[in-house]
């Protein structure tokens, strides 16, 4: 069933609701604002409720916060180089938010926006926003949709999006998991499992240098399960211009399979299991080293550095300038859709 609340207003006075969905398995509590995932509730080895997600209490914090905990992020994720790219022979101007650059859809992309929520049965919801032609300078007026369904201990997440004019269009959801608990510190004794042979090299802008590089013999590699600390530290460059892991892994796909299982992770200490599908080329694996501890969130608890992992299935950061990577390219009334899964399992 689905239930909604008052989450507040924004500081422009617009009512925000919260709306919970809740079966025998699974709790999940989002927000209109932001399309954000604020509480992902599931019974720990004890038959203890444990909420495996960063968030906030209340909505100003949503519209305050810089780190987009828990939204939808677009109508580009990730980092497009230079705010610009060219598309049918066209040059377009991005908003440049972070340095020259353009980050997860500008100054005000989608985790900004306060979405229409439509409650489509006892099991799914559905957001919707409406992304005017040249908003952060994209082409074309969008609609996006995401629609959150639980099923069992499964969370499905399906994007929809539709646009008047050729454009880009690259959404995830930037949840940060702690298979802890979101007030049990750090995650860096949670375990994690990617299956990607291959990852983008990042400059120091983060950015990719187009050199796609085997994660064989190094740190990169997380083929085999390990504790997400065992490398935090390392000297290699990769990982230490993160100051942990922000890295774009390429996702090995299977035959005649359009969901990949594309990673598992793993808390001793609760016995959560969760596990990533989806139909992207590629993950963006974060440790969140860039939570610096001035934010509050549930109940008080500070949010630092570590505090949560990121898997964000995506195409490639500045796919739409780089020939090597799929690019995320939208055409005139065409639609986008894709799907992410997280399967949350306990072992006893």
């Amino acid at each position: 069933m689905i239930s909604r609340s008052l989450f507040g207003k924004t500081s422009n006075g617009e009512n925000v609701y919260l709306y919970e969905l809740n079966n025998s398995y699974l709790r999940l509590k989002a927000s209109a604002y932001g399309a954000a995932i604020v509480a992902l509730i599931v019974k720990d080895r004890k038959n203890n409720d444990c909420d495996v997600v960063l968030g906030y209490d209340n909505v100003i914090s949503y519209e305050q916060q810089n780190s987009y905990i828990g939204c939808i992020v677009g109508r580009c994720c990730n980092r497009i180089k230079n705010a610009e790219f060219v598309l049918m022979g066209k040059k377009y101007i991005l908003s440049r938010n972070e340095g020259h650059n353009h980050l997860h859809g500008g100054f005000s992309g989608f985790n900004k926006k306060l979405w229409q929520a439509n409650i489509l049965d006892d099991n799914s919801l559905k957001l919707t926003y409406i992304s005017a032609d040249k908003e952060e300078g994209y082409p074309g007026r969008l609609v996006v949709s995401v629609i959150y369904t639980i099923r069992k201990n499964k969370l499905f997440i399906d994007y929809e999006a539709k646009s008047t004019k050729d454009t880009i269009c690259n959404l995830t959801n930037h949840t940060y998991f702690n298979l802890n608990g979101y007030n049990e510190g750090n995650m860096l004794d949670n375990e994690i499992q990617i299956f990607a042979d291959e990852f983008s090299e990042d400059g120091k802008d983060f950015l990719p240098t187009g050199r796609i590089l085997p994660v064989m013999n190094t740190p990169m590699d997380l083929r085999k399960k390990q504790f997400i600390g065992k490398n935090i530290a390392s000297e290699y460059y990769q990982i230490k211009n993160a100051n942990g892991y922000n890295v774009n892994y390429i996702i090995k796909k299977r035959k005649n399979s359009h969901i990949v299982h594309f990673a598992t992770a793993y808390s001793v200490k609760s016995g959560i299991i969760l596990k990533a599908y989806t139909d992207m080329p590629c993950c963006e694996f974060y440790t969140g080293s860039y939570l610096d501890g001035n934010a509050v969130g549930k109940d008080n608890v500070p949010i630092r550095n570590y505090s949560g992992f990121c898997l964000e299935p995506q195409f490639a950061p500045n796919a739409v300038n780089m020939p090597m990577f799929i690019k995320p390219i939208l055409k005139r009334n065409k639609n986008y859709k894709s799907r992410t899964i997280y399967e949350l399992i306990v072992k006893k």
